[in-house]
């Protein structure tokens, strides 16, 4: 019991000591990180060329102590390569686009899905392809655009096969295209 009560006394005066000393230290970090450009700046208004000359001094010299000559040209190497990919990376998103991954070009495009691509449709298709599947002219109405919709869906419907419809999957085709030309038409 006696040490149960000691090991609560010690638990309690560390914490009490631990609190202050984290909060010190983040206040220490913080303030670290504010002086930080000013300091830096001062390097290079009050010492000049000279002062950013004796800051790469002491980064290559304590590049050169760590890993010798060759692995300080390739830690360079490294850096500036990071630096012009960053550099770009931050000039694409400021622009609003972002490489792609397959082919690298910039595209702000959001992608199509596979199935709709397997469709037959065109990559990115559009309202004249959509009234073309419909076989409606650009002066179309909505009303005349739901009918036809429901006409072409009611003839192609696995339901109520045509006379000679293939059993290739070839209507389910025409039935996704029709689908994916309604919903360009009416959004």
């Amino acid at each position: 019991m006696r040490l149960g009560l000691l090991g609560g006394i010690v638990g309690v005066l560390f914490v009490l000591w631990l609190i202050p000393t984290l909060v010190s230290g983040f206040f220490s970090l913080v303030w670290f990180l504010v002086k930080l450009p000013f300091r830096l700046l001062h390097l290079i208004v009050v010492d000049g060329l000279f002062g950013l000359l004796g800051l790469a001094w002491k980064l290559c010299s304590g590049f050169f102590a760590l890993f010798g000559v060759v692995g300080t040209v390739v830690m360079w190497l490294l850096i500036a390569a990071a630096s012009v990919w960053g550099g770009i990376s931050l000039l694409n998103v400021c622009a609003g686009t972002s490489p792609s991954r397959k082919n690298g070009d910039a595209s702000s495009a959001p992608r199509v899905p596979e199935e709709k691509v397997e469709a037959g449709a065109p990559r990115f298709a559009s309202r004249r392809w959509a009234l073309g599947i419909f076989g409606l002219g650009g002066d179309a109405s909505q009303n005349d655009i739901k009918r036809r919709y429901r006409e072409l869906v009611a003839a192609e419907h696995a339901d109520r096969p045509a006379s000679g419809a293939a059993p290739d999957g070839t209507g389910e085709r025409r039935l996704a295209q029709i689908d994916q030309a309604y919903e360009i038409l009416t959004h």
